[in-house]
């Protein structure tokens, strides 16, 4: 009978062991997965500050853009470079570009008509 005791009381140790030994090897799995969420949690804190020092930054621009916009000279220069605004009592000159000489456009030349038709029968040539 004390070997029948022995006996269970092993079978139960050995149950206890590997219950403890699931337990731990739960337990292992989970501190990884959290160390490896840590990472990530980590990594992603830096994209995310890098942003935002890049995003102040424009901020810092578009202010210094909006705040220079406002003033009655920038509001001047826009009136007379964009919109070609005059003052009162102003001479505006308006700068004309040159028409082109006759015969230059599309079709207007007789030897750009003579190339075109040169280049067409070559490349019907190159097909044959």
């Amino acid at each position: 009978m004390d070997t029948d005791r022995w006996r269970r009381r092993r079978a139960w140790a050995r149950v206890a062991a590997v219950a403890v030994l699931t337990v731990a090897a739960v337990y292992v799995v989970r501190v990884l997965d959290l160390a490896v969420a840590v990472q990530r949690a980590e990594r992603v804190e830096a994209e995310l500050a890098t942003e935002v020092t890049v995003m102040a930054a424009e901020v810092a621009v578009l202010q210094t853009a909006a705040a220079e916009a406002q003033s009655d000279a920038a509001v001047e220069r826009w009136a007379r470079e964009q919109r070609g605004l005059a003052r009162d009592g102003d001479r505006p000159l308006v700068v004309v570009a040159p028409s082109p000489p006759p015969g230059s456009g599309p079709g207007g030349d007789a030897s750009a008509t003579d190339l075109w038709s040169r280049l067409r029968e070559w490349l019907a040539r190159r097909r044959r």
